[in-house]
């Protein structure tokens, strides 16, 4: 006799991967299934019926903090396409791009304070620590740059044939010194 086939047992998704795959609504269903009355149970039953996918309640639960942070950056990305915007179009303002993206720092982080959103004003604070960080580094590297040329210069000034009170009037001017 020909028996049904035995059903194969749903995929297990590792990570958010699979998750993040979704289309944006299946997402906000899910993200709505663990924040409401169902919670995580009851998403992960949905995912299970819907896409014969079995995902842990650890994936879950980070999967809305993906989805959270994922939300919190396309309004932070709007709000600040909105401030360069309205400050672009000011006749008197004549701002640089860098300008520009220190004023949509600030109205961010006002907002933030505003909105009491102490998530955001950590990592915009902490993004600020990150570049004088790196500006602080792209002078370290251009003193460093500088300081191998003149020795470099000051090494060739030892091996050439120049007299005693030349080679001490080069140096001073390699060096920068009266």
């Amino acid at each position: 006799m020909n028996e049904p086939a035995p059903t194969p047992p749903p995929r297990t998704v590792r990570g958010l991967a699979g998750l993040k795959r979704l289309a944006i609504d299946d997402q906000n269903q899910i993200i709505a299934w663990v924040s409401g009355p169902a919670g995580a149970e009851g998403a992960r039953e949905w995912v299970r019926a819907k896409y014969e996918l079995e995902v842990s309640l650890a994936t879950l639960w980070d999967f809305l903090f993906w989805w959270q942070l994922r939300r919190h950056l396309e309004t932070a990305a709007r709000f600040a396409a909105k401030v360069r915007k309205t400050l672009a179009r000011l006749p008197d303002y004549q701002l640089d791009d860098e300008t520009l993206s220190l004023a949509t720092q600030a109205a961010f982080e006002v907002r933030a304070l505003q909105t009491e959103d102490w998530r955001a004003l950590c990592q915009l604070r902490r993004l600020r620590q990150k570049e004088r960080d790196y500006r602080v580094n792209e002078r370290k590297l251009a003193l460093l740059e500088r300081k191998a040329a003149q020795a470099e210069e000051a090494a060739a000034l030892a091996r050439s044939t120049l007299t005693p009170e030349e080679r001490e009037r080069r140096l001073k001017e390699i060096f920068g010194l009266p």
